[in-house]
């Protein structure tokens, strides 16, 4: 119910014996990165506090406003499979590597736009964050570095130099 709440803006669990479990949990509500539609159905809006999550971890929603929070934490995801170069594969598993149909081919200019403007927005908040005197270097879910963010730029050249693009070039080449 936590996860599709939008109302809920705080929650203070001090003094509560939350296990680790519990812990993970919570964590996965606010910040579910087992897919990219999972990070986008994540809460954006409430700030648990009392359980240990760094404040400007991207899952405490605290640095952000929805909107970013939700970029940020898309940013997280893709920063974080960038770093094992396995955003491509990603995108085939999630949005299906069917040929025959040309549905993921046809979602391909949309989620490079969200990729980018997801990528620039969490980049842009992980700088503002690290130029603050409070940086935490597990910013955002502890996939950024210190002064070693991945930039977006980085992140659209390893989805471009693979990702549909044989397809798209190749249906380009049957449309005339």
């Amino acid at each position: 119910a936590l996860k599709q709440n939008t109302n809920l803006k705080s929650l203070s669990l001090k003094r509560n014996a939350i296990t680790d479990m519990g812990r993970n949990e919570l964590h996965n509500t606010l910040f579910d990165a087992s897919t990219l539609n999972s990070v986008a159905d994540s809460n954006h809006t409430c700030l648990i506090s009392g359980v240990g999550f760094g404040i400007y971890d991207v899952t405490t929603n605290l640095a952000f406003n929805s909107k970013d929070s939700r970029e940020a934490k898309i940013y997280s995801l893709l920063s974080s499979r960038h770093k094992e170069e396995t955003n491509c594969y990603h995108l085939d598993r999630e949005l299906g590597n069917r040929k025959k149909d040309g549905y993921s081919l046809k979602l391909a200019p949309h989620v490079l736009q969200r990729v980018y403007l997801s990528s620039e927005i969490g980049y842009r908040e992980c700088r503002k964050q690290e130029a603050s005197k409070n940086f935490d270097s597990e910013l955002l879910g502890g996939t950024v570095q210190k002064n070693n963010p991945v930039t977006s730029l980085s992140i659209m050249f390893e989805i471009l130099r693979s990702w549909k693009m044989p397809e798209m070039y190749e249906h380009l080449g049957t449309s005339s």
